[in-house]
């Protein structure tokens, strides 16, 4: 079972260019990382679709956490020479760490978006853009998938599923041009 992570990242960035946004650099995760892998392919093929360009100066890989959105947050500023619009984060940590940057105020100099709608993402100022994945969906799909599996292996028969599930931009103030 695994979260659509391509299009919750193409959402996320087309929304960020429907907002007038042009130098949208993006936080990315380790490249080993699938999640990491499919969120970027999002981000540049959405790029992509509005003749925008990827550019290098603005693509920071860095970890999934709150410390790495610090870290990666200094390193996008110093390579792009502060050149940034917005950013599309991996994850919510990550965005965390970038909104608490001091220097720039997120939703007015800068826009900011980050990926999986952690609690703390409403809670901030201002609220936090997010593409939500959604638990009490991955609970109600792992049950399906636990019944099915008990069922086959009571014929006798091997189940192997894999299911993908949607994800939902959550707009909210930190990403909106107004």
């Amino acid at each position: 079972m695994v979260f659509d992570d391509y299009t919750g990242a193409f959402d996320a960035v087309e929304h960020l260019i429907d907002q007038g946004y042009r130098k949208i650099a993006h936080l990315g995760g380790p490249d080993n990382l699938k999640i990491s892998q499919n969120r970027y392919k999002g981000y540049r093929d959405a790029m992509t679709k509005y003749n925008l360009p990827v550019d290098k100066k603005l693509l920071v890989c860095c970890g999934l956490n709150e410390e790495y959105g610090i870290e990666g947050f200094e390193r996008l500023m110093k390579q792009s020479g502060g050149d940034v619009e917005a950013i599309f984060c991996v994850t919510d940590p990550v965005a965390m760490g970038a909104f608490r940057q001091r220097g720039l105020k997120v939703g007015q100099d800068i826009a900011l978006v980050g990926f999986s709608d952690s609690p703390e993402t409403s809670l901030v100022d201002p609220p936090l853009t997010t593409v939500r994945q959604s638990a009490e969906l991955m609970g109600e799909t792992a049950s399906t998938l636990l019944l099915k599996h008990i069922e086959a292996q009571s014929k006798n028969a091997s189940f192997s599923e894999t299911m993908t599930m949607a994800t939902k931009l959550v707009v909210r103030q930190s990403s909106l041009n107004t």
